[in-house]
């Protein structure tokens, strides 16, 4: 390595360290957020709401995910036509 190299490289890897640690804060953050909410906005619901709605409202929600689920697999179908192309990295 020149000296050129080892100045910059520093620099460098510092700037990829800042990126990756906002990176992580920003994954972090919207992961543990739904997390921390859901429960308060059930509880919101239960507090406002019959206990009887409150099931309603919950089979509601797993009838529009079997809906979008079963609409899934007519948008991910691959035309029978196209061949996969699998490449192996040389060892």
């Amino acid at each position: 390595m020149n000296s050129t190299t080892v100045q910059f490289l520093p620099k460098v890897l510092e700037l990829v360290r800042e990126q990756l640690l906002q990176s992580n804060y920003r994954y972090i953050y919207l992961i543990d957020t739904p997390r921390v909410l859901a429960p308060v906005i059930a509880g919101s619901f239960a507090a406002f709401i019959d206990a009887r709605q409150v099931f309603f409202l919950d089979a509601l929600s797993f009838a529009i995910a079997a809906v979008l689920i079963f609409t899934l697999p007519g948008r991910l179908v691959v035309a029978q036509t196209q061949q996969p192309s699998i490449t192996h990295a040389p060892y």
